[in-house]
Protein backbone atom coordinates (compact mmCIF):
# COMPACT_ATOMS: atom_id res chain seq x y z
CA UNK A 1 0.00 0.00 0.00
CA UNK A 2 1.08 3.58 -0.60
CA UNK A 3 0.23 6.80 1.21
CA UNK A 4 1.46 10.36 1.66
CA UNK A 5 2.31 12.07 4.94
CA UNK A 6 3.07 15.74 5.48
CA UNK A 7 5.40 17.06 8.17
CA UNK A 8 5.26 20.78 8.95
CA UNK A 9 8.68 22.12 9.99
CA UNK A 10 7.60 25.62 11.09
CA UNK A 11 8.74 26.24 14.64
CA UNK A 12 10.88 23.12 14.94
CA UNK A 13 14.14 24.12 16.66
CA UNK A 14 16.63 21.93 14.79
CA UNK A 15 17.19 19.04 12.38
CA UNK A 16 16.87 16.50 15.18
CA UNK A 17 13.34 17.79 15.90
CA UNK A 18 12.47 17.38 12.21
CA UNK A 19 13.72 13.78 12.29
CA UNK A 20 11.67 13.15 15.44
CA UNK A 21 8.57 14.62 13.73
CA UNK A 22 9.14 12.36 10.71
CA UNK A 23 9.50 9.28 12.93
CA UNK A 24 6.30 10.23 14.76
CA UNK A 25 4.44 10.69 11.44
CA UNK A 26 5.69 7.30 10.19
CA UNK A 27 4.53 5.69 13.42
CA UNK A 28 1.10 7.34 13.15
CA UNK A 29 0.78 6.24 9.53
CA UNK A 30 1.53 2.65 10.50
CA UNK A 31 -1.47 2.75 12.81
CA UNK A 32 -3.72 3.30 9.78
CA UNK A 33 -3.19 -0.21 8.42
CA UNK A 34 -6.15 -1.32 10.53
CA UNK A 35 -8.48 0.25 7.95
CA UNK A 36 -7.56 -2.39 5.38
CA UNK A 37 -9.71 -5.50 5.18
CA UNK A 38 -6.51 -7.44 4.48
CA UNK A 39 -3.53 -5.53 5.84
CA UNK A 40 -0.67 -5.06 3.37
CA UNK A 41 2.77 -6.52 3.92
CA UNK A 42 4.24 -3.02 3.75
CA UNK A 43 3.13 0.61 3.67
CA UNK A 44 5.31 2.93 1.59
CA UNK A 45 5.06 6.60 2.38
CA UNK A 46 5.83 9.68 0.36
CA UNK A 47 7.04 12.23 2.88
CA UNK A 48 6.23 15.88 2.12
CA UNK A 49 8.14 18.44 4.18
CA UNK A 50 6.49 21.85 4.30
CA UNK A 51 7.04 25.17 6.01
CA UNK A 52 9.70 27.72 6.78
CA UNK A 53 12.95 26.88 8.46
CA UNK A 54 16.38 28.47 8.77
CA UNK A 55 17.99 25.03 8.30
CA UNK A 56 16.38 23.70 5.11
CA UNK A 57 19.71 22.66 3.60
CA UNK A 58 20.65 20.76 6.78
CA UNK A 59 17.30 18.93 6.64
CA UNK A 60 18.02 17.94 3.02
CA UNK A 61 21.44 16.59 4.00
CA UNK A 62 20.09 14.77 7.06
CA UNK A 63 17.28 12.95 5.27
CA UNK A 64 19.48 10.88 2.99
CA UNK A 65 18.31 7.55 1.65
CA UNK A 66 20.55 5.84 4.23
CA UNK A 67 18.89 7.76 7.08
CA UNK A 68 15.42 7.15 5.65
CA UNK A 69 16.17 3.42 5.61
CA UNK A 70 16.37 3.55 9.42
CA UNK A 71 13.04 5.36 9.72
CA UNK A 72 10.91 2.25 9.56
CA UNK A 73 8.14 1.19 11.84
CA UNK A 74 6.82 -2.34 12.08
CA UNK A 75 3.55 -3.07 13.82
CA UNK A 76 1.19 -6.03 13.50
CA UNK A 77 3.41 -7.52 10.82
CA UNK A 78 3.30 -4.45 8.56
CA UNK A 79 6.47 -2.48 7.88
CA UNK A 80 5.93 1.23 7.22
CA UNK A 81 8.73 3.11 5.48
CA UNK A 82 9.48 6.34 3.59
CA UNK A 83 10.24 5.71 -0.08
CA UNK A 84 10.42 9.30 -1.28
CA UNK A 85 10.82 12.81 0.12
CA UNK A 86 9.31 15.88 -1.48
CA UNK A 87 9.93 19.32 -0.10
CA UNK A 88 8.03 22.52 -0.02
CA UNK A 89 10.50 24.24 2.29
CA UNK A 90 11.14 27.95 2.36
CA UNK A 91 13.74 29.97 4.23
CA UNK A 92 12.81 32.04 7.23
CA UNK A 93 12.53 35.67 6.27
CA UNK A 94 13.22 38.49 8.71
CA UNK A 95 10.05 40.37 7.87
CA UNK A 96 10.75 43.25 10.27
CA UNK A 97 14.11 43.91 8.62
CA UNK A 98 12.72 43.41 5.10
CA UNK A 99 9.84 45.81 5.87
CA UNK A 100 12.42 48.58 6.36
CA UNK A 101 13.55 48.21 2.74
CA UNK A 102 12.18 50.39 -0.04
CA UNK A 103 11.72 47.71 -2.66
CA UNK A 104 8.98 45.26 -3.67
CA UNK A 105 10.07 42.76 -1.00
CA UNK A 106 9.87 45.51 1.62
CA UNK A 107 6.37 46.45 0.51
CA UNK A 108 5.23 42.82 0.66
CA UNK A 109 6.86 42.38 4.08
CA UNK A 110 4.97 45.43 5.38
CA UNK A 111 1.74 43.92 4.06
CA UNK A 112 2.45 40.57 5.74
CA UNK A 113 3.18 42.26 9.06
CA UNK A 114 -0.04 44.29 8.78
CA UNK A 115 -2.04 41.17 7.95
CA UNK A 116 -0.59 39.36 10.95
CA UNK A 117 -1.38 42.32 13.21
CA UNK A 118 -4.98 42.34 11.94
CA UNK A 119 -4.91 46.14 12.16
CA UNK A 120 -6.45 48.96 10.10
CA UNK A 121 -3.87 48.44 7.35
CA UNK A 122 -4.94 44.79 7.09
CA UNK A 123 -8.57 45.82 6.86
CA UNK A 124 -7.67 48.23 4.05
CA UNK A 125 -5.87 45.43 2.18
CA UNK A 126 -8.95 43.21 2.51
CA UNK A 127 -11.23 46.03 1.29
CA UNK A 128 -9.02 46.43 -1.80
CA UNK A 129 -8.82 42.65 -2.38
CA UNK A 130 -12.51 41.87 -1.83
CA UNK A 131 -13.71 42.97 -5.34
CA UNK A 132 -10.96 40.89 -6.97
CA UNK A 133 -11.89 37.86 -4.84
CA UNK A 134 -15.55 38.32 -5.81
CA UNK A 135 -14.60 38.39 -9.52
CA UNK A 136 -12.46 35.25 -9.16
CA UNK A 137 -15.34 33.52 -7.42
CA UNK A 138 -17.61 34.25 -10.39
CA UNK A 139 -15.23 33.28 -13.20
CA UNK A 140 -15.88 29.84 -14.66
CA UNK A 141 -12.18 28.97 -14.43
CA UNK A 142 -12.66 28.89 -10.68
CA UNK A 143 -15.93 26.95 -10.79
CA UNK A 144 -14.67 24.73 -7.96
CA UNK A 145 -15.05 27.77 -5.68
CA UNK A 146 -18.54 27.34 -4.35
CA UNK A 147 -20.45 28.76 -1.45
CA UNK A 148 -19.95 32.09 0.23
CA UNK A 149 -17.04 34.37 -0.42
CA UNK A 150 -14.24 33.91 2.09
CA UNK A 151 -14.53 35.78 5.37
CA UNK A 152 -12.21 38.70 6.09
CA UNK A 153 -10.11 36.40 8.27
CA UNK A 154 -9.81 33.80 5.49
CA UNK A 155 -8.97 36.49 2.96
CA UNK A 156 -6.27 37.89 5.28
CA UNK A 157 -4.77 34.41 5.65
CA UNK A 158 -4.78 33.87 1.88
CA UNK A 159 -3.29 37.32 1.20
CA UNK A 160 -0.51 36.53 3.68
CA UNK A 161 0.24 33.19 1.99
CA UNK A 162 0.38 34.80 -1.44
CA UNK A 163 2.59 37.65 -0.21
CA UNK A 164 5.03 35.21 1.41
CA UNK A 165 5.23 33.16 -1.81
CA UNK A 166 5.88 36.36 -3.77
CA UNK A 167 8.64 37.33 -1.32
CA UNK A 168 10.21 33.88 -1.76
CA UNK A 169 10.10 34.17 -5.56
CA UNK A 170 11.54 37.69 -5.56
CA UNK A 171 14.38 36.67 -3.23
CA UNK A 172 15.04 33.54 -5.31
CA UNK A 173 15.22 35.64 -8.51
CA UNK A 174 17.52 38.12 -6.79
CA UNK A 175 19.84 35.34 -5.60
CA UNK A 176 19.95 33.78 -9.11
CA UNK A 177 21.01 37.02 -10.81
Amino acid sequence: AWDRITVEVDGLPDVSAVEDAVLHAVSEASATVDVFERPPLALGLELVLTGRTPFASEVRRALTSERLATMRHTARGVTTFVYRVKEDLFPDVDLAWRAQQEDPVGLLARHVLALRARDADAEALVRRARPHARKAWQVSTFSYLTGDLPSDEELMDRLEQVALRAIDELLRERAAS
